[in-house]
């Protein structure tokens, strides 16, 4: 077993008492909360299969299941391992998407035009532009400071998007660019000196 991590494998033997329990998977569980979160809603399916009556289930579609009951009750586990700790989190608001213009906006995006976006906080706004041609199927955006000349050197962006992460440096002006992103929610973070500005979930076309 990895001491670090205990596998899919230690975990159903440990719930299912067809193995003893490790002294050191407990201890594990007892100081990780990802793993123990993950062995209690492994606990809660094996629960329900046991139900079914059937063959105990493989261990890679227990963890499957595990992982999408997880991705809905906490959209950035995938990310939560590389999120610096201590930040303040604060939740920006959509104020414009070019999908939904403002009443008494004539005419439409041009064919190719990327979709755009404006997110605000109280001391931040968020552009996106996501797909067209121009963006090849990715997503480009910036931090603009509302109160600040400048934007603290080490901030980062952070895209969760169909139970995968990604991430990549800030510019000096607030620049970020993700190369390509799934067809589905994405929810994006931004760490900015002490503050963490999360978005999301915003709804692809193809994922509505």
């Amino acid at each position: 077993m990895n001491l670090r991590h205990p596998d899919w494998q230690d975990i159903l033997d440990a719930l299912e008492g067809t193995a003893p329990r490790p002294a050191d998977l407990l201890a594990h569980l007892d100081s990780c909360e990802e793993c123990r979160e993950l062995a209690g809603a492994a606990r809660d399916l094996l629960a329900g299969f046991s139900l079914a009556r059937g063959t105990r289930p493989p261990a890679p579609l227990v963890e499957a299941a595990v992982r999408a009951v997880l991705s809905e009750a906490d959209p950035w586990a995938p990310a939560r391992a590389f999120l610096r700790k201590g930040l303040q989190v604060v939740r920006a608001t959509l104020a414009a998407d070019s999908l939904a213009p403002a009443p008494g906006f004539r005419g439409a995006s041009p064919a190719g035009a990327p979709r755009l976006l404006l997110f605000e906080a109280p001391h931040h706004a968020v552009t996106l532009a996501l797909g067209g041609a121009a963006n090849a199927g990715g997503l480009r955006g910036q931090l603009v400071p509302k109160d600040a000349a400048a934007i603290p050197p080490g901030g980062r962006a952070h895209l969760v998007a169909g139970g995968s992460h990604d991430d990549c440096a800030l510019s000096e002006f607030g620049e970020f660019r993700f190369e390509a992103t799934p067809r589905a929610a994405l929810h994006l973070a931004i760490e900015v000196g002490d503050e963490r500005l999360e978005i999301g979930p915003i709804r692809t076309v193809s994922d509505e």
